[in-house]
């Protein structure tokens, strides 16, 4: 995930010259939709990061049973 802010920045360094000799609503548009391409990749590998985490735990661990809760009534008929 890093990595992809660290090429979000190169690429914006880069380009910027491009970017300047471009129309400003043409420029705009472009880093726009750079961006949106970089905000999905980065989502991608942010779910595909915690599903293999809680792989990894699951797999070394086992699920953990459930703890059963005691619910006891007071003498007034109220839960507790």
């Amino acid at each position: 995930m890093e990595e992809i802010q660290f090429l979000r920045e190169l690429l914006t360094r880069q380009l910027a010259p491009i970017f300047a000799g471009l129309r400003p609503r043409q420029a705009m548009a472009i880093i726009l939709h750079l961006n949106r391409t970089l905000d999905k990749g980065i989502a991608v590998a942010v779910v595909g990061y915690t599903d293999a985490l809680v792989a990894t735990l699951f797999s070394q661990n086992g699920v953990p049973a459930p703890t059963p809760i005691s619910i006891t009534t007071t003498s007034n008929g109220s839960w507790s």
